[in-house]
């Protein structure tokens, strides 16, 4: 599945099959903010689970000068 914009957007890949997800990884990138890969291991995740969590960060605001502290433990 991959939604955005010519500036930002995100794509969601899975391992498993429709009813029974064994992993999920999430790949998100923006122009401006550079891009995040996101894996989530589990056993039989409910695909429906998945589209709310993808929902929520889509209509969430996420404050992204919160998550600087972490970039530096990249560096």
């Amino acid at each position: 599945m991959k939604f955005g914009s010519g500036k930002m957007g995100a794509s969601v890949s899975f391992v498993g099959d429709e009813k029974h997800i064994d992993e999920f990884v999430l790949f998100a990138y923006g122009r401006d903010n550079g891009f995040g890969v996101v894996r989530i291991l589990g056993k039989d995740m409910n695909p429906n689970g998945i589209m709310t969590l993808m929902t929520v960060l889509k209509s969430s605001n996420i404050d992204l000068d919160q998550l600087k502290p972490l970039q530096q433990l990249l560096k």
